[in-house]
């Protein structure tokens, strides 16, 4: 995201964001972003703009150090155009075929057990000298291409993505989990390695 930088810095016109929402200084934007909600953009220069394309909507905010505790947001949801500060990593979907599907389909995968899991598997740090995930690791994540999934699983991404808009519940992570794991084609004894070692490795 986007970059104040000091006085002492070289600094670049930002006068074409003028107006839109942003981020800054709004820490608990919730799994659903209400642009309304959000402080519109007032600087005219930054030491960092960034590309204005990143900044379109449907767009997916991924925290630089994701929260494992499944109950907070890893990552928010923007149905309209907004600005993003460093805190944040965007991945806009603006220019992708179903792009506001994918935007829905990626948060869930990175709420649901498999974010933990994977990293527990692949990053030796991970339970050990850090609880936080970093982005780079989501790289390595299995995830199913959408155009794969049959209709009633996308009715059931629909749903349980319009569920995010309120708060996480028990049931709803555990809906989450089977979509996900369902989407992978897991097994009853490869889901129950995952909650074993999510029990003894987080």
């Amino acid at each position: 995201g986007y970059q104040v930088g000091g006085s002492a810095r070289k600094q670049k016109d930002s006068s074409a964001f003028l107006g839109l929402p942003h981020t800054r200084d709004s820490d608990a934007l919730g799994f659903v972003v209400d642009a309304s909600q959000l402080p519109r953009f007032e600087r005219s220069t930054l030491l960092h703009t960034r590309d204005p394309e990143i900044y379109r909507a449907p767009l997916l905010l991924i925290r630089e150090s994701i929260p494992v505790d499944p109950w907070e947001p890893r990552a928010s949801r923007a149905d309209e155009d907004l600005m993003f500060h460093a805190s944040y990593r965007g991945i806009s979907f603006a220019d992708s075929i179903d792009g506001a599907m994918w935007c829905r389909y990626i948060q869930l995968v990175i709420q649901s057990s498999l974010l933990p899991f994977s990293m527990l598997m692949l990053d030796g740090r991970f339970g050990v000298e850090r609880e936080a995930v970093h982005q780079e690791a989501l790289e390595r994540m299995p995830v199913v291409p959408l155009n794969r999934l049959s209709g009633s699983s996308r009715q059931r991404l629909q749903s349980l993505s319009d569920q995010l808009t309120g708060s996480m519940t028990a049931e709803l992570a555990a809906a989450i989990d089977e979509f996900v794991f369902d989407s992978l084609e897991l097994t009853r004894n490869d889901r129950q390695a995952i909650g074993d070692l999510l029990e003894t490795g987080t």
